[in-house]
């Protein structure tokens, strides 16, 4: 349910110059620096299994420095880079990763760390590789979540911009979407240590919270303040990653599209209907896209959210599986988790 966290505060000039000294000596001298995220990263993860950092920023207003602690519960407490946290787990990694500040003098500050970030994150598990790519490409015909984007990233082969083939990742100002295929990230990225086979069959549901979301999660929970416990919690983790999921899969099972159509003929929806939530569900097939017959303009907003309602009441999804895949079923996702 938690994949990660980030505590920062910030902090002073002469603050960040003792700070750098303490670390530089504790970690003798090895340190790495972000020049994406302008941090001064310390360790290697050699001495400590989280991240710690002091962030530079540079603004209209001057330079600030902010001292950051990034935390992956399942690194700190189980050496393991396939799984999610349990929110048990998350809150002992706390106490643990409290422990090494004060074994490194600097103890004082840990008080002062304020939740920056939260990833919450569900693993579904499947029998096959197979099955995971197939609901990659699902997801993918879906929709789009209101004011989010598609990130893409420039293919020099093919001289433009392209979506990424192993998730669906999508953005905002204070989330980040990202559904993928562990095995094979894992594969691309970490095979030298980690032995990639443990996350065959996983995909991953990821919902990364920063910024405005997070402050968006204190008020409607009515936190006191970004004390990070108040965000390790079961029923929030549920409820973000499901809104996400859902604005993107919809509701309903997946079917072929003949399937499809004999579900919403032989259902009780209104005879004046039928035809046209066939035509609707047939161009989503024949596009490859909900969001692209949203965004078409043949359907008014009214209509396409009554064609998605009455789609729900029958438990048939908008999206339908292509006539060659060898399922003719999938159930919905949101089911799965």
């Amino acid at each position: 349910m938690i994949h990660t966290f980030e505590l920062s505060n910030q902090i002073t000039l002469s603050e960040a110059r003792l700070l750098d000294e303490k670390l530089t000596a504790f970690f003798n001298a090895k340190s790495i620096f972000e020049s994406k995220s302008s941090t001064k990263f310390y360790g290697h993860y050699s001495k400590i299994p989280f991240k710690l950092g002091i962030r530079t920023i540079d603004a209209k207003g001057g330079i600030f420095k902010y001292l950051v602690l990034t935390i992956n519960p399942m690194k700190v407490m189980e050496k393991d880079y396939i799984n999610v946290s349990s929110i048990d787990r998350a809150c002992e990694s706390l106490d643990e990763v409290k422990k090494v500040f004060y074994d490194m003098g600097i103890g004082e500050l840990f008080p002062m760390l304020l939740l920056s970030r939260i990833d919450y994150a569900f693993d579904v598990h499947f029998k096959s590789q197979e099955e995971v790519e197939s609901y990659i490409k699902l997801i993918k015909r879906g929709g789009i979540p209101n004011r989010f984007k598609v990130k893409t990233w420039w293919d020099n082969v093919s001289h433009r911009q392209t979506t990424y083939i192993d998730s669906v990742y999508m953005q905002n100002s204070s989330a980040t979407i990202n559904f993928y295929n562990k095995y094979n990230e894992l594969a691309c990225k970490a095979s030298d240590f980690i032995d990639c086979e443990k996350a065959r069959g996983i995909l991953r549901l990821e919902v990364q919270c920063k910024g405005r979301k997070v402050q968006d999660l204190k008020k409607n929970y009515k936190f006191d303040a970004r004390t990070p416990t108040n965000y390790l919690d079961e029923q929030i983790a549920r409820r973000v990653v499901t809104s996400c999921l859902k604005g993107i899969v919809r509701e309903g099972d997946y079917y072929k599209l003949r399937t499809a159509k004999e579900i919403i003929l032989n259902s009780d929806i209104q005879n004046k209907y039928k035809r046209e939530i066939i035509a609707f569900i047939t161009e989503v097939n024949d596009v490859r896209s909900l969001y692209k017959v949203k965004m078409s303009g043949k359907y008014s907003n009214t209509d396409f959210n009554r064609i998605l309602r009455q789609l729900s009441s029958i438990n048939v999804n908008p999206v339908t599986i292509p006539s060659s895949w060898s399922y003719s079923y999938l159930p919905n996702l949101l089911t799965l988790i």
